[in-house]
């Protein structure tokens, strides 16, 4: 018995799309700062570790 080529699935085709910008963002750099101030806020108090 002959498997027909609709039998499988076709894969979409692909493009390639150049990025917008390069690098992080304002925004995601303060927010990465703001999460590293609070992560040292947390684990260095008393040489005790946050968790």
């Amino acid at each position: 018995m002959a498997v027909s080529e609709a039998a499988f699935a076709s894969e979409p085709r692909m493009q390639v799309v150049e990025a917008e910008r390069v690098g992080f963002h304002e925004r995601a750099e303060k927010l990465n700062g703001r999460m590293a101030m609070l992560a040292s806020s947390r684990c260095c108090h008393g040489n005790r570790p946050w968790w």
